[in-house]
């Protein structure tokens, strides 16, 4: 007794580890010597020494006292600690089951239960720790660990709605042991669930509650992220960094400059990428980041290098958004059934994954297994989830099969239940596809209505994007008084995100003294579809001319005469149905006429209808036509289609109709006002721009719309679409 008492004296008076080992042999001795109750005190000991460090000194201790006395617990508890302490988990499992086998005490005892669950939720062992926590629930109630237990399991298998459950009653039941973690948890299963708003004010809570605690300050800035507001992310890094600067983690700097990568600032983002693959620490970070920003720079080559080399060295490391960053390359190489693989194998391991799924759901669109990505979405655990990504593809998916009762079924029920910003978005620019005359109005007086009901949860950082949408609701219903009374007050506050520079330049227009002005040059896109109109619109654009191609892309409405004094340069088929109109109403307009060749383009256009619209082929696209309702954005669209296409005989005929129609009206017409553009032919920037008076650009003429599979050609086969 008294020589266990002196050494637990060395012990706590750290003796150097030398004296505390020949004082252990003699401790051995007297309890291989000595009385069962030896056994708890040579059990204290060795939890000392586990607190000093000295594993296999306590190891041995634990060893001795398991063979000298089988029949007591002690030494079986502590090799079970020792093998948790080493991170040696199965033979830590071993050792539990041999406690609990043997020694099952009514009631059970605590510690060996919750020592047990530990190990088994290391292992991943779910099903048997579900039941050792249900037990700790049921025999402990007055203890959190049960509770905590089964938040861990239902986090571990991404049921994320249980998790939240279990996460609520455990802060409720156990208040006074809450911890960061604790909360932590919580916003994280929020935010896997898409309730963005309830994540956000859990990580703010946590800045008033545990302001030097850095945890709450990067949940917001991860919020924001989440949900695309990248202005407002970068500036919460910015926070996150100024005041936890002398705990900065390389992830906190990856973060801020992946939001940079969605601002457009690549440069900057790839020099932040570029220190960090320098840091031994940092490196898997700075390599992912390279890959991000070369798809951000859409070149998807690169891309993949990067994503394989991120792979090759750094396979330890590798997380879930590496194969979702891989996956998204190999759907834009058009590699779709390697993609799909990928975004499967995602979607297996975590059946609530947003990003996989919407990946998954892109893939099957861009192979036109349009049901079957219906059916796969309607049985997943996403098949009522409200985040924007999944809202979008599934609408698509709706539209493009034709469905569109369906489609404006889930368009109302996501209007009456819509709780973020971002769905409100979703069905406003889907609402033009869906509806027209009166119903569009309708919709859009809807959902100025649903604004003003967010805008009750006073969420400070909703306003910005309410505000916005908004703005864009007033320019669809043509309220230009309403929209030029608040567009200042909303755009004088940084991040607006991606609309701030069009909701300005529509408001200039608008407050032009002579608006509108039929005398402004203008640029007219003659060319049908899929002759280089979208190249020819990213090309304007660079030249400095708001672009409106096919669509207002404020209102997302097929262009209408309001928008011709909005915008400076218009292409595709709305402006080719009408370019005799346009000539004679502006007249210092120019006209650019695309064009390639015609076995070229009628093998893309049938494409293009094909995995648009379901229909195999002219005839039945044709009589399709013939149904107000068998093409989403209305009679307008089927007006223009019959005009343009169907009243033809063939897409060939109608080729040949459309090309003497502009040869003809173009014969006595100034050459200067003019241009006949072969992009498939090798026309480019010195072309255009002689044409337009501009000086050339320094980067690449744009190919916009290329045919995934086409990226795997050679060059010259790479043609813009």
């Amino acid at each position: 007794m008294n020589d266990y008492r002196t050494l637990a004296r060395s012990i706590a008076t750290n003796c150097s580890d030398e004296v505390l080992r020949e004082e252990i042999g003699k401790l051995l001795n007297i309890v291989s010597k000595d009385t069962a109750r030896e056994a708890s005190r040579g059990a204290e000991l060795g939890r000392l020494l586990l607190q000093r460090g000295l594993l296999a000194e306590a190891d041995d201790l634990f060893h001795t006292l398991a063979l000298q006395f089988p029949q007591n617990p002690a030494g079986y508890v502590g090799l079970a600690q020792s093998a948790m302490r080493a991170g040696a988990w199965e033979r830590a499992l071993e050792a539990w089951n041999v406690v609990n086998t043997h020694f099952s005490s009514d009631p059970p005892r605590f510690p060996w239960i919750s020592g047990r669950l530990r190990v088994l939720l290391e292992l991943g062992h779910l099903d048997e720790a579900q039941n050792a926590c249900e037990k700790l629930v049921m025999n402990f109630p007055d203890k959190p660990d049960g509770l905590l237990g089964l938040v861990k399991v239902a986090m571990q298998q991404h049921r994320w709605t249980e998790a939240c459950t279990h996460w609520t009653k455990l802060l409720q039941r156990f208040s006074d042991h809450a911890t960061v973690y604790w909360h932590a948890g919580l916003a994280t299963a929020l935010i896997a669930l898409g309730n963005l708003h309830e994540a956000e004010k859990v990580y703010r809570e946590l800045t008033l509650k545990s302001g030097a605690d850095p945890t709450g300050y990067v949940g917001l800035a991860q919020v924001a992220m989440r949900g695309q507001r990248w202005i407002e992310a970068r500036a919460r890094w910015d926070e996150v960094l100024q005041r936890f600067g002398d705990q900065a983690a390389h992830g906190w700097r990856a973060a801020r400059a992946n939001a940079l990568i969605q601002l457009n600032r690549l440069d900057d983002a790839e020099q932040v990428f570029r220190d960090l693959s320098e840091e031994p620490s940092g490196q898997h970070l700075g390599y992912a980041g390279l890959a991000r920003a070369a798809m951000r720079r859409k070149d998807w080559r690169q891309a993949l290098e990067r994503w394989d080399e991120t792979f090759a060295r750094f396979a330890e490391c590798a997380d879930r958004s590496w194969d979702v960053g891989r996956a998204e390359t190999l759907l834009e190489l058009g590699e779709l059934a390697k993609g799909e693989e990928s975004f499967r194998q995602l979607c297996r391991v975590d059946s609530s994954s947003i990003p996989a799924w919407n990946g998954l759901l892109r893939v099957l669109i861009a192979s036109n297994k349009l049901e079957q990505a219906l059916i796969e979405l309607n049985s997943s655990p996403l098949s009522c989830c409200s985040s924007a990504l999944i809202v979008d593809s599934k609408f698509e998916i709706l539209i493009r099969l034709n469905r569109l009762g369906e489609a404006r079924a889930e368009f109302d029920r996501l209007l009456r239940e819509a709780r973020e910003p971002d769905v409100l978005r979703s069905i406003f620019e889907v609402s033009p596809r869906l509806h027209e005359g009166w119903r569009r109005t309708q919709a859009w007086l809807s959902l100025e209505q649903a604004v003003e009901r967010l805008r009750t949860q006073n969420n400070p950082n909703w306003s910005r994007d309410l505000d916005v949408m908004r703005l864009r609701i007033k320019l669809a219903l043509r309220d230009y008084e309403c929209f030029l009374a608040d567009v200042d007050s909303v755009l004088e506050h940084p991040g607006n995100g991606r609309y701030s520079e069009s909701l300005r330049a529509m408001a200039t227009r608008l407050r032009e003294p002579l608006y509108p002005d039929q005398y402004k040059p203008k640029i007219f896109g003659i060319g049908l579809s899929k002759t280089g109109t979208s190249s020819l619109a990213a090309a304007l654009n660079t030249l400095g001319f708001s672009t409106l191609d096919w669509m207002n892309p404020l209102t997302c409405e097929l262009f209408s005469e309001d928008d011709l004094h909005l915008f400076d340069a218009f292409t595709d088929t709305p402006v080719t149905a009408c370019m005799e109109f346009l000539y004679h109403l502006f007249p210092a307009s120019k006209f650019v006429y695309t064009i390639r060749s015609i076995d070229d383009w009628e093998e893309s256009n049938t494409d293009h209808i094909r995995r648009h619209f379901g229909y195999t082929d002219f005839a039945k696209a044709k009589t399709a036509m013939l149904r107000r309702d068998a093409f989403h954005q209305g009679l307008r669209f089927s007006n223009l289609h019959r005009s343009l296409y169907f009243n033809h005989g063939s897409f060939r005929d109608a080729f040949h109709a459309h090309d003497r129609r502009v040869r003809d009206f173009f014969r006595d017409k100034p050459a200067n006002r003019f241009l006949e553009f072969n992009i498939f032919a090798g026309d480019g920037w010195q072309e255009l721009c002689a044409f337009t008076g501009h000086a050339v650009p320094a980067e690449p003429f744009p190919w916009a719309n290329r045919r995934p599979e086409r990226q795997l050609s050679d060059a010259a086969d790479r043609a813009p679409r």
